[in-house]
């Protein structure tokens, strides 16, 4: 819906005092604007409801410092419009002591004549999850799967991060009573927006846990990730915790790292395209995964985006080396479950959780989608993927941000996919990261 809104938004304004107009970042931050309902409500509902808004505002670094793009200094560091996409309007969750009820929609940019940015990673998906429908006749499912870190942050002036407890107590059931009643409460705040809570347990990493949600389709997979790490975040905050997404949080080499792996599966008109006929993995997904696999040195860019990133590119660390491919292997890049028509998803493991949720599934698209129209097919590894004598063949994945962003920019369909202007603004602003080598900064926002 282009400008106002109609009676049935209006109805659900109503529960709420304010308004929050929330968007992504190129890093998968959540900034925003806020207003009161009542001065919505006052308005005509032909209103135009859009705000004005800095247009360099996906250049912001992770430390919000603004990173000057050229086409945002060469038009007068002019502003844009944040579009508000009613149909997600949702009123947050209110804790007991908070005298205001917050609704909150998300937006898209608006970058010249009223035509959306398509820079914006939100309107990139989007665009993909068209072409994936519109040129094979598919539509995606699924949902990635997070584990972040619980704790605190000192004191002192580098807020390092403290985790809550210190132990490793992985899937242990006393550990996890520990916490419970606020997982509980978790639980129930995200279903009230929709999102659905499949399984929590404590991971293998110093106050790490793990929560994945149901499978959803289209542009709501990454709309719930989205949604889901900001609510952890401020869930946590609202209980004197600091909950971080960061990959390595904390000095624990031994630990895991924060992964946000993304399963999923395509639909067609006959059920789940990647099943075939005699129940093991279709020739789609065959292609499907030699897409991701073949592109998975410039995809590295979009699913492990921070330097902190890249202490998971090591053996034995749960997560994958090399661009290889396994049937139940956790050991591979890309590991393939296959149970029947409701069973059967690909789990690509690349991503951290750091990654921002729409450059994920929006690498996915681009680098899938080439993979069906080029064909190819995987073999897949046998035994760990960290040996080199299972894939002799394989890729090795990059092990540094430079390396990725490089890999990024030569890849030549990736660009093409993804559109030239999001990936030059993309590879601008990760560079300017580079240049700021305080990681302690970024666990603020991560």
């Amino acid at each position: 819906m282009a400008g106002g809104f109609d009676e049935d938004v209006a109805l659900r304004l109503k529960e709420a005092h304010f308004i929050r107009f929330e968007f992504s970042d190129l890093h998968g931050i959540s900034r925003s604007k806020v207003v009161s309902t009542r001065l919505l409500l006052s308005r005509s509902s032909t209103y135009d409801t859009s705000l004005a808004i800095y247009a360099g505002v996906l250049g912001m670094s992770l430390t919000s410092t603004p990173v000057m793009i050229p086409e945002v200094v060469g038009s007068g560091l002019r502003n844009t419009a944040l579009k508000p996409q009613w149909n997600t309007l949702v009123l947050l969750p209110k804790s007991e002591d908070e005298r205001y009820k917050t609704a909150r929609v998300l937006c898209e940019l608006d970058w010249e004549d009223g035509e959306a940015l398509d820079a914006h990673p939100r309107t990139l998906c989007r665009r993909l999850l068209k072409e994936l429908e519109d040129c094979h006749g598919y539509r995606l499912q699924g949902a990635l799967e997070y584990e972040f870190s619980l704790g605190k942050l000192s004191d002192t002036c580098s807020g390092k991060f403290i985790p809550l407890w210190d132990e490793r107590p992985t899937f242990s059931t006393f550990a996890f009573s520990r916490v419970q009643d606020m997982l509980y409460d978790l639980e129930r705040d995200l279903a009230a927006l929709g999102i659905m809570v499949n399984t929590m347990n404590l991971e293998y990493g110093r106050g790490q846990i793990e929560v994945t949600t149901t499978p959803v389709w289209g542009i709501d997979i990454a709309d719930h990730a989205f949604t889901f790490r900001l609510l952890v975040k401020e869930f946590f905050a609202r209980r004197g915790l600091h909950a971080t997404f960061m990959c390595k949080p904390n000095e624990d080499p031994d630990g895991a790292a924060n992964g946000g792996h993304f399963n999923h599966s395509l639909w067609g008109a006959a059920g789940n395209a990647f099943v075939s006929d005699g129940g093991g993995l279709s020739r789609d997904a065959e292609k499907w995964v030699s897409g991701i696999l073949e592109h998975s040195k410039g995809l590295q860019a979009l699913a492990a985006p921070t330097m902190s990133c890249y202490t998971r590119v090591r053996a034995w660390s749960w997560a994958p080396t090399h661009a290889t491919f396994g049937e139940e292997n956790r050991t591979a890049a890309i590991r393939a479950k296959v149970g029947g028509e409701k069973g059967t998803y690909l789990e690509w493991r690349a991503p951290s959780a750091t990654a921002s949720p729409y450059l994920v599934l929006a690498g996915a698209l681009a680098a899938g989608m080439a993979g069906l129209q080029q064909g190819g097919t995987p073999v897949p590894v046998q035994g760990s993927a960290y040996e080199s004598t299972a894939a002799p063949e394989a890729k090795s994945l990059p092990k540094t941000l430079h390396e990725s962003l490089e890999a990024l920019e030569a890849d030549a369909i990736l660009r093409g996919a993804l559109g030239d202007r999001f990936v030059r603004w993309f590879l601008q602003v990760k560079r300017h990261e580079l240049q700021d080598l305080d990681e302690d900064k970024f666990v603020f926002l991560l």
